[in-house]
């Protein structure tokens, strides 16, 4: 019977190549830019911009266009490929301004982007990661790249909560300097490969 040690599983980080170690860092860094939705609906009661009751209601839609996002960039990803992930980056960053420095139409905006943004960092990422990675170490290579993922965006969200506290610009500015930064860290994978879906 095969025994698994701690050491054996971090191992894979080095183990599953440059690709998914640039790929998991940029993962990372637009995880950390990326505002948690409690946060925002925080602020947008405690600035009346928003009553409690409306909230459920945006992110109902939030959630709507997750689920079409995840169709859209799915098939983009098929046609085009790797490229589909900076753009996706890119186009949900502006959720963070538009939902906390806007007004109502705004913020309606703002959460469809951040449905944008949660489709990109599941559908397309873990489409793309499973191109770099063998068959029969796809379930460590998706939890090794959870766990890093998941705990940059933990990092992530308690400095943007502490950052609230001093101004939502300061919050907006942090949100858009990590998540913008992860696209130069995607691009930086064309200088040994092209865009697909199957050789980022």
């Amino acid at each position: 019977m095969e025994v698994r040690t701690p050491s054996a599983e971090l191992s894979a980080w080095s183990g599953f190549g440059r690709t998914f170690r640039v790929y998991t860092l940029a993962a990372a860094l637009a995880g950390a830019g990326f505002v948690d939705f409690a946060l925002a609906a925080f602020h947008l009661t405690r600035a009346g911009i928003m009553p409690p009751a409306r909230i459920p209601l945006l992110y109902a839609l939030a959630m709507g266009t997750e689920g079409i996002a995840a169709l859209v960039l799915g098939r983009l990803l098929d046609r085009i490929g790797g490229g589909v992930a900076p753009a996706g980056i890119g186009v949900a960053a502006m959720a963070t301004p538009l939902l906390f420095l806007g007004g109502i139409p705004a913020v309606v905006i703002g959460a469809a982007l951040w449905g944008v943004g949660t489709a990109t960092q599941d559908t397309v990422f873990h489409a793309l990661l499973a191109g770099h990675v063998p068959q029969d170490r796809r379930a460590t290579a998706y939890g090794l790249f959870d766990a890093l993922r998941g705990t940059a965006w933990l990092l992530g969200s308690v400095a943007l909560g502490v950052l609230y506290t001093v101004g939502p610009v300061a919050l907006v500015a942090m949100s858009l300097m990590l998540q913008l930064a992860a696209i130069p860290v995607l691009t930086s994978i064309r200088r040994g490969s092209t865009w697909s879906s199957g050789s980022l």
